[in-house]
C-alpha cells in the first residue's frame, strides 16, 4: 500500500466485476468500451457499460440511481498503441456529472497496449495525473478474501 494514499482513499473491485470490464474490453478492441463505475464505500461493486449511449451524445441509461450501488466513477478502454481518449473521458464525466452532480471520483484505464495482458491503471483524476492502488477481492469460497493477481 501507498503510504500517501490512507485505508479509506484506498479502492477495492469484486472479482466478477473486474471480470466483467475484462470480457467487455476484450470483446470492443480495437474500440474503446465506456461506462460508469458503481458501489458502496471504498468497494467497486458492478461496472455500467455506457459505450452506446456516450457515442451517440444521449444521456438516456436503463440503469437507475436510485436502485443498487451509488455510482462512484468512470471507466474506459484503452486500445494497443494508444493513449486513452481524452474526449471520451470528458463525455464519461459530463454523463457522470448529469447522473450524480458531482465529478467521478475516479476513474479506471483498462490499458491494452500490452501483448498477452490487460493492465487495470485506477487513477482518482481525470486527467490521470494521480495513480491510485487498486486491490481485487474474491467474492467466493474458491479464493481467499483478498488477491493481487
Amino acid at each position: 500500500m501507498n503510504p500517501s494514499i490512507t485505508p479509506e482513499q484506498e479502492l477495492f473491485i469484486q472479482r466478477h466485476c473486474m471480470q466483467q470490464l475484462l470480457h467487455e474490453a476484450l470483446i470492443s478492441d480495437p474500440d474503446s468500451c465506456s461506462g460508469l463505475l458503481a458501489g458502496a464505500g471504498n468497494m467497486i461493486e458492478s461496472a455500467i457499460p455506457v459505450t452506446e449511449f456516450v457515442n451517440s451524445d444521449t444521456v438516456e441509461l436503463t440503469h437507475s440511481d436510485n436502485v443498487g450501488p451509488k455510482l462512484i466513477g468512470i471507466y474506459l478502454s484503452a486500445s494497443q498503441s494508444e493513449q486513452p481518449n481524452p474526449q471520451l473521458i470528458s463525455k464519461l464525466s459530463s454523463l457522470y456529472e448529469t447522473r450524480t452532480g458531482a465529478a467521478p471520483g475516479c476513474c479506471l484505464v483498462l490499458d491494452l497496449g500490452h501483448l498477452g495482458r490487460i493492465d487495470a491503471l485506477l487513477y482518482s483524476d481525470t486527467g490521470l495525473t494521480q495513480p491510485q492502488p487498486l486491490e481485487m477481492l474474491e467474492n467466493g469460497d474458491l479464493y481467499p478474501d483478498s488477491s493481487n493477481r
